[in-house]
């Protein structure tokens, strides 16, 4: 029944705040099979258990608990993200955090689109001096070969603010990526 599922989420949540993760994955499991498939419960779980994964590659986690999230991995988390974007198609945070996951899975091609679609859904999303870290990263995951002729793409819309632009060329400046190509698209943003 919905009422119940809601009572497990809620918990859930509270076990998230806590810390106590794995009851918190348990309490977001009830609350699914329920039959109350939202894709906020598929979000929550999603992020649950990347934090479960995280805590797990930091050494942080005691050894029994590491052996009980091992069969734990970040396909679990990106099939959670699948399902809140099949629910809720333009959920800027669910690109982004699936971005992520797939980086952590060695996806980078596929992780890029996701990241390039979470910032068409909202230019705001990204902050001009979070590039310089994420160019700085993406250099480094490399060949060497290839950093050196490295290019960075920017495409925008008639609906950009031009004050980010001068801001976003010179925080690229800073993380040496000078070899840039521009492109533009008329199309209206919803």
């Amino acid at each position: 029944d919905s009422e119940e599922a809601i009572h497990y989420f809620a918990r859930g949540l509270d076990y998230y705040l806590v810390q106590d993760l794995e009851a918190a994955v348990l309490d977001l499991d009830h609350a699914l099979s329920n039959g109350n498939a939202s894709w906020e419960l598929y979000f929550v779980r999603s992020f649950v258990r990347y934090k479960m994964l995280e805590a797990e590659s930091f050494g942080k986690a005691e050894a029994d608990y590491k052996d009980r999230v091992a069969a734990l991995d970040y396909r679990l988390v990106k099939a959670d993200l699948d399902k809140v974007l099949e629910l809720y198609p333009n959920f800027v945070y669910a690109f982004f955090n699936r971005a992520n996951v797939l980086a952590k899975m060695n996806d980078y091609k596929s992780a890029i689109v996701d990241y390039t679609r979470a910032i068409e859904l909202n230019d705001r999303f990204a902050e001009v001096k979070e590039v310089r870290s994420f160019v700085e990263n993406e250099r480094n995951n490399m060949r060497q070969a290839d950093q050196a002729v490295m290019k960075v793409a920017l495409k925008s819309d008639q609906n950009v603010q031009m004050g980010i632009l001068p801001d976003l060329k010179m925080e690229l400046r800073h993380a040496r990526a000078l070899s840039l190509m521009y492109s533009a698209d008329e199309r209206n943003k919803q």
